[in-house]
């Protein structure tokens, strides 16, 4: 019998439905690699995109000190020139701060969407429950495959990891991926300090937070008054199970607050009748008298000159005859004043009063008249 020649050899198939999986799963470990650097990224950008009335106030300080020529006027041009450019980019970088926040939530999601996608039970019936999405992040996937098809690195070695993802987030699929509090100690001085918790847990049924139902992937801030550990429980698709622990020292303060002088920073100065900046802003017509509003900054020092973090300030008016005694509350207010006479105007005398939880209390005052000739 004559033997087959060694272009008609049967030729071995490569195994197609293996190379699929390890292709799928080399998918999902990337994407959850990404998702753990995402999260604490994003947990970070979450900390300080809430501060944009802070940020505000800050530049609107900054534009007033250089525009007093009492005050910002003792700078050379060039030098104030300098500071509003500088307060200007750091408005817009806060700004660029807020994009991201609402980019983050995106990339979350479509993270989320392409892993249910690579999931075993995902692979057909998420193409069909999301549509046009799916398909898209679908795309997106195929590229990271087409790229690093069977895992290995561009250089053709399968058993190196992927050049550019760093296999110290690389996870196995099924698992918590990250559970951590930032920062991991805070200090009890007054009101406690606060902590943010984040964690990732890939393809889980059910994930628990001390015992209560929690999103897979997101973050919480707590504020422990003590030191305080907390249990992230997983159940997965499989049947297993496991569980994470993070926790945070709350170190008491031991140093007392000890007010040493209280000072109304903003107005500058007092003003007792018509001068710089003293007309009114609107008509209040439930009211029936006229207002103007009126920019606030007070500060509490120490005995060194420090300025006091743990104290609370009020602002308050003696006019009660025309409205409310308190008109603010915080280091830096806005504070609306009214007046019933559109020609002689009101004289508010603005009490300030910084205390501190232990019942230290001081004040300092500032007379603002607010009119107009009409």
């Amino acid at each position: 019998m004559a033997q087959n020649s060694p272009e008609h050899q049967p030729q071995e198939q490569p195994p197609v439905e293996e190379e699929k999986e390890d292709r799928r799963k080399r998918a999902r470990r990337i994407i959850a690699a990404i998702r753990a650097r995402v999260n604490l990224a994003c947990s970070r950008i979450d900390q300080i995109s809430g501060y944009a009335d802070e940020i505000q106030d800050i530049v609107d300080d900054i534009r007033q000190f250089v525009d007093d020529e009492r005050l910002g006027g003792q700078l050379p041009a060039d030098v104030r020139a300098q500071l509003l450019a500088a307060a200007d980019k750091y408005r817009e970088a806060h700004d660029h701060v807020d994009r991201f926040a609402d980019a983050c939530k995106d990339l979350r999601e479509a993270l989320d969407l392409a892993d249910k996608v690579l999931a075993p039970s995902g692979l057909s019936s998420m193409y069909l429950r999301a549509g046009v999405g799916v398909i898209a992040v679908a795309a997106t996937v195929a590229f990271l495959m087409w790229w690093n098809p069977i895992g290995g690195n561009e250089n053709g070695d399968p058993t190196a990891p992927p050049t550019g993802v760093p296999t110290s987030t690389t996870v196995a699929i099924g698992g918590i991926v990250s559970f951590a509090a930032a920062p991991e100690v805070v200090f009890a001085r007054g009101d406690p300090d606060c902590t943010v918790l984040s964690w990732d847990v890939q393809d889980a049924e059910s994930v628990s937070l001390d015992g209560q139902p929690v999103q897979h992937s997101s973050s919480e801030e707590l504020c422990p008054e003590v030191t305080t550990e907390w249990v992230l429980d997983a159940v997965f698709v499989d049947g297993t199970e496991d569980s994470s622990t993070t926790s945070v020292e709350v170190v008491e303060a031991t140093l007392p607050v000890e007010i040493a002088a209280v000072e109304v920073l903003r107005p500058t100065e007092d003003t007792t009748g018509m001068g710089f900046n003293t007309g009114y802003d609107g008509f209040d017509t439930d009211r029936g008298m006229w207002f103007k509003d009126v920019g606030m900054l007070g500060s509490a020092v120490d005995a060194d000159g420090n300025e006091l973090e743990r104290v609370s300030y009020t602002w308050t008016t003696d006019q009660t005859d025309l409205q409310e005694a308190l008109v603010g509350e915080g280091a830096q207010v806005t504070a609306r004043l009214y007046s019933r006479s559109c020609e002689g105007g009101a004289l508010h005398t603005i009490t300030l009063t910084a205390a501190t939880g232990d019942g230290q209390e001081e004040t300092d005052e500032r007379q603002v008249y607010i009119g107009q000739i009409c």
